[in-house]
């Protein structure tokens, strides 16, 4: 099983990208100083989110949703 991966909110986003998994400096090649954001592509992926209606059932309806997922590669 892989560890958790840590939440944080959306806004620390710009500089989380800077660092490792252990919060230190990441190492980049050539002259770059920086990630930027702005120049990695955006992605966009669908999946689903499913869940039982009564789980006690044996033949209980399945409720699912679309949830979008965007990341930059």
């Amino acid at each position: 099983m892989s560890p958790p991966c840590p939440s944080f909110d959306v806004s620390e986003l710009p500089a989380r990208v800077q660092q490792d998994s252990d919060g230190r400096r990441r190492k980049l090649d050539g002259s770059a100083r920086r990630i930027e954001l702005s120049a990695c592509d955006l992605f966009k992926m669908n999946q689903w989110e499913c869940e039982l209606k009564d789980e006690s059932m044996s033949q209980s309806p399945i409720s699912c949703w679309p949830v979008t997922r965007f990341f930059r590669m």
